[in-house]
């Protein structure tokens, strides 16, 4: 909505109506004071808000590039070295998003929107108020010397009217002079406006546009990794649900016949005892000083000992390590006799034994 103009030639009449549309441009100067302080404040809003993303993103970053896949074998496919080189692939394409978003926008958001605003507000609107200001007691104090001089009686001197006459006339002339140095600056605020509000704003929505294009060419470098990455997990998917069924089968096969899944090269049989040491004649015989746990492997060849501390008679845990291993026979008898040989020679060992 357009306001009537102010001409300079008003300011000398002083009517009724130069003080309406005078009025109507100083509640348009309010309003957009109120305005530049809301852009400010959002705009401040905006720029932390990107702050934080920006280092939740670089967090988020270093954990894809600090995690290390592992994989069973010593050699790995195709795939899985893809897979396996993704998080780095994924944190190297985060991180120089994030240092772009940071050169392009966070380092310059101020410069480029908040300080054109604030310097707008305290260069241009500061001093229309500080004219205002100036207008209303330069106003107040010619009207009242008027009344002032009208209320003078006739019984005055000569002279004291004339005094009264010129200081009026000098009043009058500071009113005038102020009023037109006010009518000027609203004329040149609202003229300025025009472009000292909307070149910040964009400005900066230029280094925003800039960066998303920047965005989608980093992300269109990106497409070829990701694409193949893509393949990469379609087979590793596929691969899987082709085996899964034979996973199952042997899985079922081992818990029906334990003995049948035993790998070639491995013992006969093998499992924990335990052995327990009496500490001196003084302690009955039902009480023991120590605990220890042997992991034995038996076979037609040899039989191994491993040793494990065992306290409070409890079973060690898999952290436990072995305090000391050694080898106790080796035979070369034929491996269909060892059933009957390990019971004669260890009858308690049969006892705690797992096959």
């Amino acid at each position: 909505m357009g306001h009537p103009p102010l001409e300079f030639s008003d300011c000398y009449h002083d009517s009724p109506d130069f003080r309406d549309r005078l009025k109507c441009y100083e509640q348009e100067l309010d309003r957009t004071n109120k305005f530049i302080k809301d852009i400010i404040r959002d705009g401040n809003s905006l720029i932390s808000a990107i702050k934080n993303y920006s280092i939740a993103v670089q967090k988020f970053s270093q954990t894809l590039q600090s995690f290390q896949f592992d994989f069973i074998g010593d050699t790995l496919t195709d795939d899985e070295l893809n897979i396996a080189e993704s998080f780095k692939e994924f944190a190297g394409l985060l991180q120089e998003l994030e240092d772009e978003r940071i050169n392009l926008l966070i380092n310059n958001a101020t410069d480029l929107l908040i300080k054109p605003l604030e310097q707008f507000r305290k260069e241009q609107i500061g001093v229309t108020k500080e004219r205002r200001k100036k207008f209303e007691k330069d106003s107040e104090r010619f009207y009242s010397l008027l009344d002032r001089n009208l209320n003078l009686t006739t019984k005055k001197k000569e002279s004291q009217l004339q005094e009264s006459d010129t200081q009026v006339d000098k009043e009058r002339m500071n009113f005038y002079e102020s009023s037109l140095e006010y009518v000027y600056q609203m004329q040149e605020v609202q003229e300025r406006k025009k472009f000292d509000i909307v070149e910040p704003v964009l400005a900066f929505l230029h280094s925003l546009f800039t960066f998303n294009n920047l965005s989608f060419e980093l992300t269109q470098d990106f497409l070829p990794y990701k694409q193949q990455l893509q393949l990469s997990l379609q087979n590793t998917r596929n691969h899987f649900t082709s085996t899964r069924e034979e996973m199952a089968e042997l899985l079922k096969r081992v818990k029906d016949f334990p003995q049948s899944s035993k790998l070639p090269g491995t013992p006969t049989i093998q499992g924990y005892l335990y052995t327990q040491e009496k500490c001196n004649n003084f302690v009955p015989p039902i009480y023991f000083c120590s605990v220890f746990l042997l992991f034995c492997k038996l076979s037609a060849f040899y039989i191994w000992f491993t040793l494990y501390h065992v306290l409070s008679h409890r079973i060690v845990s898999h952290q436990s390590s072995p305090s000391s291993s050694w080898f106790i026979m080796n035979h070369n008898k034929a491996e269909s006799n060892m059933p009957e040989r390990r019971n004669k020679m260890f009858p308690f060992l049969c006892i705690f034994m797992q096959c």
